[in-house]
């Protein structure tokens, strides 16, 4: 019986279809740091089309079915938290399943909304440490000094990292106020991404310093 022979292109079509890997699943986040208890989202790609699907992480966990294209979108509703008051971020592992088997990983950070002084103690003009973190990625910070309810200086700090809006600046104790102008009391600071003061403004971070009578 005489052998059939298949044209060249046709026996290079189905090879290369038989031989074609899966797409593999890929899950993504949709910011790569949250500030904690912040609302997150996170994309899966490359799933079985109506594959039952999981994503866990430390306190965070969701599920559902992937749709016809193999991909999926889920909300959880708050970012983990971290006990810890710095300005470190803290990394978090998230591992897929796909129908009760691990098929995709990655990571994502979470910081605490901060601002800390390296001293509180000393002149109010001197200069220290500041550390802040938690505020928009790659933008402007500013304190706003306010007494009485009055402004009495915005002084920018510098800008936050793109990832978790850190910053780390040597700034004075109360900033933008001239010697002469300081008094006994509290004054309360504002520091956000608004070059001007805005109760509303968010995020904001609210603190105080107080300036106490000298020793007799």
């Amino acid at each position: 019986m005489p052998s059939r022979l298949l044209p060249v292109g046709a026996c290079l079509a189905a090879c290369a279809c038989a031989g074609a890997p899966a797409e593999a699943a890929v899950i993504t986040t949709d910011r790569p740091c949250y500030v904690e208890s912040m609302p997150m989202q996170i994309a899966g790609t490359g799933f079985a089309p109506g594959s039952a699907y999981a994503v866990r992480a430390e306190k965070v966990f969701a599920f559902g079915n992937a749709d016809a294209t193999g991909s999926w979108l889920a909300r959880v509703a708050r970012a983990p938290d971290v006990p810890q008051r710095t300005t470190t971020p803290r990394r978090f592992a998230l591992t897929a399943t796909q129908d009760g088997v691990d098929v995709a990983t990655t990571r994502f950070d979470v910081v605490n909304l901060l601002v800390t002084l390296a001293s509180t103690r000393g002149k109010p003009t001197s200069r220290t440490t500041w550390r802040l973190s938690g505020f928009t990625p790659g933008a402007s910070i500013y304190v706003h000094v306010r007494r009485s309810r009055k402004t009495l200086a915005d002084v920018r700090l510098g800008r936050g990292d793109a990832r978790c809006g850190r910053l780390t600046a040597r700034q004075r104790r109360i900033p933008g106020v001239k010697a002469a102008r300081l008094r006994t009391g509290r004054y309360d600071l504002y520091i956000d991404n608004r070059a001007t003061f805005r109760p509303q403004t968010r995020p904001q971070y609210r603190s105080s310093v107080s300036i106490h009578p000298a020793p007799r």
